[in-house]
């Protein structure tokens, strides 16, 4: 599903600031809007809800469609499209409404209330989940199941501390980031738990009977999955500190440190051109992207920052590319004084078309099959993660085959791989 981007009561900034990405991934031209909204990804743009109007916008973040939901204005708690991709559920922490929007201009009609609820996921089988301090403030956190056709809430269980962030994987699986009581919070309080689709159907969840997933963490201010993948994303988000965004497998381990930032850093949407197949992750092909929102506490506006991947380059030259002589294998845009390895298949093991094989630490996009791969050489990258490799061409005819080479990083696990080049 795509997940909706979640904020509570903070100032939001506008300019792009000194925040970081990691090796494969570039970011976009930022999107500003108000401090008091709180915005998802819908099939057309945006849509953003103030707790008193909700606006549809594109893709650039301008206003298409302007609707008065609430003519006195409530405490938004979040925005999230449902996976029939026409209808918003709306959440409001001043009178605990769950609210059913139509998109684009409504109407909006109260499904169930639930007191200070705070987040909400699908779970795609006609049910969102809810995460909500229904009994006030120091006395934990429900979970909540809410039937999107008759608004019927159960309970599935209670957690320790605030109100924390919801996410449900393709299996049923439910992950819910951890709050910690104090502020400000001790190092490494926070984490990531997971209840499998057996106990969210039993219900009774706990945090006894939760598994952890990702511990040591300095803060949770989202929790998204991305179902091609079943990679975790995770923003780490510390007052005064350096947030993050954090790309993690479905095991917990780390993959990426997509972007960090000393703002503080909100919650995180995917959105995903029509006709990709494959996870967002580094040195990947184009098709998708991760937003997260920023705050400054300083200048009132919410700065919403795309990221896209960028798959590096290889390409051949020299007089062995067409004939006898050296034929030079380019590489661009890897990780900086790290390698990448070339591999190649024969001409007649290879398809225009990619297929995706899933990795240990990514997804494979390759026209090569894979019973036909043969290592040919490593190329070591230099500073700008750039480097080549000379091979001889006896000549006169080409070698026949298809290229490719595999990132790794300075601890030689591979992590992406390069555009192919027939040579």
């Amino acid at each position: 599903m795509i997940k909706s981007l979640c904020f509570v009561s903070v100032v939001l900034a506008a300019a792009v600031r000194a925040d970081h990405y990691d090796f494969g991934v570039a970011p976009q031209a930022p999107i500003a809007l108000s401090t008091s909204e709180v915005v998802t990804v819908i099939p057309s743009g945006w849509a953003s809800f103030d707790g008193s109007v909700v606006v549809v916008r594109d893709q650039a973040g301008a206003a298409l469609v302007t609707t008065t939901v609430f003519p006195s204005a409530v405490f938004p708690s979040f925005i999230a499209l449902q996976p029939d991709n026409a209808t918003l559920l709306l959440g409001e922490s001043s009178n605990g409404g769950l609210w059913e929007f139509v998109l684009p201009a409504g109407p909006a009609t109260l499904l169930a209330t639930a007191a200070f609820n705070y987040d909400a996921t699908f779970d795609g089988a006609g049910h969102a989940i809810v995460s909500a301090a229904t009994c006030g403030f120091g006395c934990g956190n429900s979970l909540l199941r809410v039937d999107l056709a008759t608004g019927a809430t159960t309970v599935l269980g209670s957690v320790a501390g605030p109100s924390g962030p919801v996410a449900v994987s393709a299996a049923g699986d439910l992950y819910y980031g951890t709050q910690s009581p104090f502020f400000p919070a001790p190092a490494g309080a926070f984490s990531v738990q997971r209840w499998s689709a057996a106990q969210v159907a039993a219900g009774a969840l706990s945090d006894a009977s939760a598994v952890a997933v990702i511990t040591g963490l300095d803060g949770v201010a989202d929790v998204s999955l991305d179902a091609r993948s079943g990679d975790l994303i995770v923003v780490e988000s510390l007052f005064g500190g350096l947030s993050r965004v954090r790309l993690h497998r479905a095991d917990g381990a780390l993959k990426s440190v997509l972007a960090s930032s000393t703002d503080y850093l909100g919650g995180v949407g995917l959105r995903t051109s029509a006709g990709t197949t494959g996870a967002l992750q580094p040195f990947a092909p184009a098709g998708s992207t991760y937003t997260y929102a920023a705050s400054d506490f300083v200048t009132g506006v919410m700065r919403v920052q795309g990221i896209v991947p960028v798959q590096p380059q290889l390409s051949v030259s020299g007089p062995g590319a067409s004939g006898a002589g050296i034929a030079t294998l380019s590489v661009a845009g890897g990780i900086p004084f790290a390698t990448a390895v070339l591999i190649s298949a024969p001409a007649s093991a290879w398809s225009s078309t990619n297929t995706i094989t899933a990795l240990p630490w990514f997804q494979l996009h390759s026209g090569l099959q894979l019973s036909a791969m043969r290592r040919s050489g490593i190329v070591q990258l230099d500073a700008s993660g750039n480097g080549s490799l000379g091979i001889s061409n006896q000549g006169p005819g080409l070698p026949g085959r298809v290229w490719q080479a595999l990132v790794r990083t300075n601890l030689d696990r591979p992590v992406g791989a390069t555009t192919q080049v027939a040579w």
